[in-house]
């Protein structure tokens, strides 16, 4: 059976061979820092664009639909 690696697990493998290897370093910290930071940053602008672009057009195809004609018919409710 195969075993499923979790975002903890692989953390701590990452950290593991930094410390194996001697790799830690300020530089190396706040390097690896500033990338999570900046990926998060841009994750969340796209995010936010992408809601935001959702919302203008259910706004934009709500205001086109006329509100005093009915999208189900009462036929079609009674059928229901």
């Amino acid at each position: 059976m195969r075993r499923r690696y979790t975002m903890c697990d692989l953390l701590e493998s990452l950290f593991e061979f930094i410390n194996e290897h001697k790799l830690f370093s300020i530089n190396f910290f706040f390097s690896v820092l500033f990338e999570l930071i900046s990926f998060l940053a841009s994750a969340w602008i796209f995010g936010v664009n992408y809601l935001s672009t959702v919302v203008a057009i259910l706004e934009n195809s709500l205001s086109q639909t006329d509100n005093t004609v009915p999208l189900v018919s009462p036929h079609d409710l009674i059928s229901l």
